[in-house]
């Protein structure tokens, strides 16, 4: 889905995975911004261990960031990663008025 992204977004959109086990300073990164790590299973020649990992995302866009905590592995992350995109890259949100007093229905029928 990253590359999907990547590809659709002309280049704006550019993505990493880093591995926070392999430096203690980005694991301290990692946990400044929310994400927490979780033990998973892993099957190594016949072993089965335990191992750290870090299953979240921070997006940022100039000084904007959003941090995605957990991402749950098989579940679909479109949702959380568009809502997160959008947050950080919307910068003017559209303004919406209302017109009263001409015979429209009344403001409270709008908001069922």
């Amino acid at each position: 889905m990253l590359i999907e992204y990547a590809n659709r977004s002309g280049g704006s959109i550019q993505y990493e995975f880093i591995n926070p086990n392999e430096k203690e300073s980005v694991e301290k990164e990692a946990l400044q911004n929310g994400i927490r790590p979780v033990m998973i299973n892993i099957r190594e020649k016949d072993q089965v261990k335990q191992q750290k990992a870090f299953l979240g995302a921070t997006l940022s866009m100039g000084d904007k960031r959003e941090v995605i905590p957990f991402l749950q592995p098989g579940a679909p992350m479109e949702y959380a990663l568009t809502t997160a995109i959008k947050k950080i890259s919307v910068t003017e949100k559209p303004l919406i008025g209302f017109m009263v007093g001409h015979g429209e229905p009344p403001l409270p029928n709008f908001l069922r």
